[in-house]
């Protein structure tokens, strides 16, 4: 079968299996501390609830160490409830002692359920915790990212006895981006993302926090080459897609219902020219209207569902 020809792609090209080393580096956990209520301190009304699972107050300040590649923190009423009902690994949450509403109750009924500690703590204390002051009073501490391989991807989707689909990001620089495509990669049931080791945005606690912690349990394996990364998928016949908007072929014209696996470039550059040369098929979404381009994000969602749509 031609790799780049006019027609619908049916079926997967054969090709050699390769055993692949399966190595999950192990989990990267940092520890918080916290602070004790000041005297004086209105309480809070959760506070003195029989059954709570507050954590002993430490004398120390709340610092959470970071660096470009972990994950601490999650922050907003909202993308906590979702990091708690979704599964997230959350090991405690801090909540503002001035925080009030429907969604806070929530947020405690969710975390002596799942039996995660949360503690109530003055506000400033939340605000250097999550770092930005858009946090709505409730932060989550969330476990690290851990990456795995393409060969636990590929078992991942063996598992569900269904054919390979994967997300590649390929120099994605917005860390707003990255979130979105990884929410819509779980949404539409992709089996797991592949991200360079390099020039990537990183899985960071705003990636967290878009992706509705969804960043944190998505399988993703991280590489040093994108390009030989492909070539390792094509031996398992997996199918190449990258989004071009110079591209002759339409998205909707592609058979996805074959093992594939879909390329999104960089927001302003596209794919690299090494990968999309490695592509077996480039498709693009058709526009009007005076603009040429879409956001990588919302581009990438479109093709993402049309896999979806064909798989249904």
């Amino acid at each position: 079968m031609e790799r780049r020809g006019e027609g619908l792609l049916r079926v997967p090209r054969p090709g050699r299996s390769r055993t692949l080393q399966r190595r999950i580096p192990p989990p990267q956990r940092t520890h918080p501390g916290g602070t004790e209520r000041s005297a004086g301190h209105r309480p809070h009304p959760h506070r003195h609830r029989r059954g709570g699972s507050q954590l002993a107050a430490p004398q120390r300040p709340v610092i959470l160490r970071r660096d470009g590649e972990t994950v601490n923190v999650i922050s907003g009423r909202k993308p906590v409830l979702e990091a708690l009902t979704g599964g997230t690994p959350v090991e405690k949450v801090l909540i503002s002692s001035s925080a009030r509403g429907e969604a806070v109750d929530e947020i405690v009924k969710l975390a002596r359920r799942k039996n995660v500690p949360f503690k109530f703590l003055p506000p400033d204390q939340i605000d250097r915790t999550a770092r930005e002051k858009n946090n709505q009073g409730v932060v989550a501490v969330a476990g690290t990212k851990e990456f795995t391989d393409i060969g636990e991807l590929m078992a991942a989707a063996a598992a569900k006895h269904e054919k390979p689909f994967f997300l590649i990001f390929d120099e994605i620089e917005d860390v707003h981006n990255l979130g979105a495509l990884i929410r819509t990669a779980v949404c539409v049931g992709a089996h797991g993302g592949i991200v360079p080791k390099h020039h990537n945005a990183p899985v960071n606690e705003t990636v967290v926090k878009t992706s509705a912690g969804a960043s944190l349990t998505f399988p993703m394996a991280r590489v040093t080459n994108i390009a030989q990364t492909i070539d390792e998928l094509k031996e398992h016949g997996v199918w190449i897609v990258g989004t071009e908007m110079t591209a002759e072929k339409e998205f909707t014209a592609v058979d996805y219902t074959v093992p594939v696996a879909v390329v999104v470039g960089n927001e302003g550059k596209g794919m690299r020219r090494l990968v999309r040369e490695k592509c077996d098929f480039l498709v693009k979404i058709p526009m009007k209207g005076g603009f040429d381009s879409l956001n990588a994000s919302v581009a990438g969602a479109l093709v993402l569902y049309e896999v979806l749509r064909q798989r249904r």
